[in-house]
């Protein structure tokens, strides 16, 4: 994505990252995150807000679904 996408999610909040030596610098995470947002905003014409919202639900799920699965295997 071009630097400004990056830098208004970065202002709205929607993305988090460190500038260090005047530089971003992101997680593997936030890097998913960013490609998530961009391929919702832009398959369904979403506003970024809405994406991130979105998002946040896809993540809550995944994490949900890697819990119930420890779950199951320790029983």
């Amino acid at each position: 994505m071009a630097p400004g996408w990056v830098v208004e999610r970065l202002e709205a909040g929607l993305l988090q990252g460190e500038q260090a030596d005047g530089r971003w610098q992101f997680s593997s995470a936030t890097v998913v995150r960013a490609r998530r947002l961009a391929r919702l905003e832009s398959t369904f014409d979403a506003d970024p807000h809405l994406a991130a919202l979105t998002t946040d639900l896809i993540e809550e799920v995944t994490v949900l679904r890697q819990r119930l699965r420890r779950l199951e295997a320790g029983s």
